[in-house]
Order: C-alpha cells, then sequence, then structure tokens
C-alpha cells in the first residue's frame, strides 16, 4: 500500500473521529443553553426531574453556576468552529488526493492561527462573564489556554511544511512538463 493511500485512509478516519467531537461539543452547548434558562428561572427547577439532572452542575451559588455555563458555552462554541474547520481541512485533503496544495497550506495557516486565538478570545470573554456575574474563574474547566497555543505553533510548524511540499509537487509537475 502506498503511503498516500495509508494517509487517504487515516483521515477518513479522523474525520469520523472529528465529526464525533463536533456533535458531542454541539451537545454540550445545548445542555450550557438548558442549563442557562433553567437556573435564570428558579421557578422551573423546581421539579424532580431538574432537581435530579441540575444536581451535577451545581457550582456552589445560583451565580457561580450561571457564570459557569455561560463560560462552557462560549467555549463549546469556541470549539465547536475549531472542528469544523479542522474537519473541511481534512475533507479537502482528501478530495485533493494529497496534502501537499497550497490551498491545504493556507487553510493549515488559518487552523493554527485560530488554533491560538480562538481559545484566547473564548478565556477573555468568559473572565468578562465570570466578573459579571460577581465570581471567580476558579468555577471554570477548560483547556488551560496555553496548550492551544503550543498546539497552534506546532500547526504553524506544519503549515510551513506543507506549503514547501506544494512548490516540491508544483517544481516537480514543471519537470514533468518541460521533459515531455
Amino acid at each position: 500500500m502506498r503511503k498516500i493511500d495509508l494517509l487517504q485512509k487515516l483521515l477518513g478516519f479522523f474525520a469520523a473521529i472529528v465529526a464525533l467531537a463536533t456533535i458531542y461539543y454541539t451537545l454540550s452547548a445545548i445542555w450550557n443553553i438548558i442549563s442557562v434558562i433553567i437556573y435564570s428561572f428558579p421557578e422551573m427547577a423546581k421539579t424532580d426531574f431538574w432537581q435530579d439532572a441540575l444536581m451535577y452542575i451545581e457550582r456552589g451559588s445560583r451565580e457561580a453556576t450561571l457564570a459557569y455555563r455561560w463560560s462552557g458555552l462560549v467555549y463549546s462554541v469556541a470549539d465547536i468552529v475549531s472542528f469544523a474547520m479542522v474537519f473541511k481541512y481534512i475533507l479537502d485533503v482528501i478530495k485533493a488526493g494529497t496534502p501537499f496544495t497550497l490551498h491545504a497550506a493556507k487553510h493549515m495557516t488559518w487552523i493554527g492561527l485560530k488554533t491560538i486565538f480562538l481559545p484566547l478570545v473564548a478565556e477573555v470573554i468568559a473572565l468578562f462573564i465570570h466578573l459579571g456575574y460577581g465570581v471567580g474563574s476558579e468555577y471554570s474547566d477548560h483547556m488551560p489556554v496555553f496548550v492551544s497555543i503550543i498546539f497552534g505553533i506546532v500547526l504553524l510548524f506544519v503549515s510551513l511544511l506543507l506549503h514547501h511540499g506544494a512548490e516540491l509537487e508544483e517544481k516537480l509537475k514543471n519537470s514533468n512538463n518541460q521533459d515531455e
């Protein structure tokens, strides 16, 4: 089996994983919206069903729980956007048959930049949410932003490699065309 064929199969598998992650974060966003609605209207939370369900999301005070859920929604939306970009990238690479295209390299550059900045923006929004509710940000349980920054920098390096590979592919095509 050629390496590019193996890469295509692995990308197909990875696309399925990314799709599942997108579904997970979409469900997380929906759950955060439901939680915010219920906690915003305390009379809704008085039923036995919601008491049992909400017991798992209680963060001390009503304000802390609302801040936590609103922040969770912000983080979920940032993750959905990130996974959607990755999913589109994978589909583009599968369609092109190779990751070594200028389009794929540019797409990877954007993914790298957004991997750095989306979590930073989400973190700032979450901080303002917590400040708005008058609670500390210790109620947040998101992945540290520095991990996203490091991963984004790695993706930027990968985009440089893809760009270089695309240039080599172009040179190879041009030399093959000149030989004919």
